[in-house]
């Protein structure tokens, strides 16, 4: 909790982690998202958030070109989620990510309580 609360007090986030972006989304932070796993672009990509900010680690990004996306999603604020959905949609999605999670986990983990 404490984690999801310093997100949303950011006025951009930069994150290699599925997590710190999914935050980032859910409080509206506009973020930068640098992935070293499909799942970062493949979050980005569902709710429709800008794919200029949206890098992939095997692409061996420019420095300087993620600084200038820093800033620009830093500037562009709130309008990065324009026309992604909205975070009622997103949050559904992502609750039902989280549950099929659990399902399989406790399916191929029977010992887990």
């Amino acid at each position: 909790i404490r984690t999801a609360s310093a997100i949303a007090e950011c006025s951009v986030m930069l994150s290699m982690r599925l997590h710190g972006i999914v935050f980032a989304y859910l409080s509206q932070v506009p973020f930068v998202s640098l992935g070293y796993d499909p799942k970062n672009r493949n979050f980005c990509d569902t709710v429709r958030y800008p794919a200029e900010h949206v890098f992939e680690i095997s692409d061996k990004p420019d420095p300087s070109d993620i600084a200038n996306h820093i800033r620009r999603a830093r500037e562009d604020g709130k309008k990065c989620f324009d026309d992604t959905l909205s975070v009622s949609e997103g949050g559904q999605m992502v609750e039902r990510a989280l549950a099929s999670f659990v399902s399989l986990l406790r399916v191929s983990q029977p010992n887990l309580s």
